[in-house]
């Protein structure tokens, strides 16, 4: 059946992000690079539309994104997966507190928000100023 079917690519996928973490983790531990990836929740007009998610799978434990596409699905692997309800704070302490921490040792450091308009790049990044618990990634590394 088609539920089947789904569940087992989806188990595919999952051991697939397996192999790959466990190749990724010998490599070098001193990475220069880091990609965390948060995903933004569906807008309202997007769930009245009844669009179709363009993410087919994605699990923050494995940190891996599978996007389908027509008959195409594209995995993607990524240091951190952040799911569409994480609080502005948890985002702060995994993307900004180590960027902070690392250079107050003296390391250069940026975060760089990447990605199509109306994703949710300045919410991340600056979020709302006035309320304290809806801060970004700035206000709370001032």
């Amino acid at each position: 059946t088609k539920e089947r079917r789904q569940k087992k690519s989806s188990e595919e996928l999952i051991n697939m992000a397996d192999k790959l973490s466990s190749l990724r983790k010998g490599g070098n531990e001193k990475q220069k690079v880091i990609v965390h990836v948060r995903l933004r929740p569906y807008m309202t007009d997007e769930r009245a539309k009844d669009k179709a998610p363009g993410i087919d799978v994605y699990d923050p434990s494995k940190n891996v994104v599978s996007v389908k596409k027509d008959f195409e699905r594209k995995t993607f692997h990524f240091d951190s997966l952040m799911e569409p309800e994480i609080q502005q704070k948890e985002v702060y302490e995994r993307v900004g507190a180590p960027v902070i921490e690392s250079v107050m040792k003296g390391f250069n450091g940026t975060v760089f928000a990447y990605g199509q308009t109306g994703t949710g790049k300045t919410h991340t990044m600056v979020g709302n100023t006035i309320s304290r618990t809806a801060r970004g990634i700035i206000p709370r590394s001032m």
